[in-house]
């Protein structure tokens, strides 16, 4: 997802980028942090927004085209986009949404409706809901895995530190003679 665009930045947009990693880390929004500017301090442009979000120029000219940000982008008396405050929180949302595996059309449904204004606020809070049963899933999942990797490493570990033989994948290999063959076969 990163843009493979100009890797030239300027000490201001690397301490706004800090900002809004920090801000994104901590889960706050974009108003309740009085150090970042304003809906009115910004107007990216989409190379400048490709550079902050980390999403390609082509992938937000999608995400535009498809319905997937919460507010209409901005033009400048030009044609070009102007992205506000409000859109970069919004594509940190959708980053962490696509990173969690959210589907492009629940993405798309969700910001349909953020962008239809109140009074269906239950029907967001049904989709997030079923989206965050579908992350505590694959939680449960990573954690069976990890707990799988973690004997392992454990286990070659000892396998290390005390020169044991044999293969520390297996803990006992069953006699080769073990596995027997059908004794009836058409």
């Amino acid at each position: 997802m990163k843009n493979a665009g100009s890797s030239r930045t300027t000490s201001s947009s690397i301490s706004e980028d800090a900002n809004l990693t920090a801000l994104q880390d901590s889960g706050s929004s974009i108003a309740e942090n009085e150090d970042l500017p304003t809906v009115e301090d910004l107007g990216l442009t989409i190379g400048e927004v490709a550079q902050r979000t980390g999403f390609s120029v082509h992938t937000l000219r999608l995400y535009e085209r498809e319905g997937l940000l919460a507010g209409e982008v901005r033009r400048d008396q030009s044609g070009r986009r102007v992205y506000s405050a409000w859109d970069i929180e919004w594509l940190a949302n959708c980053a962490k949404f696509r990173a969690s595996g959210m589907p492009l059309a629940t993405i798309s449904r969700l910001a349909h409706l953020v962008r239809q204004g109140t009074g269906n606020e239950a029907e967001r809070l049904e989709l997030l809901r079923t989206h965050q049963h579908h992350i505590t899933e694959q939680l449960t999942q990573l954690h069976a895995c990890l707990d799988l990797i973690s004997t392992k490493v454990t286990a070659y570990e000892h396998h290390l530190a005390t020169n044991t033989t044999g293969d520390p994948w297996q803990r006992s290999q069953p006699p080769h003679n073990s596995v027997q063959a059908p004794a009836d076969r058409p």
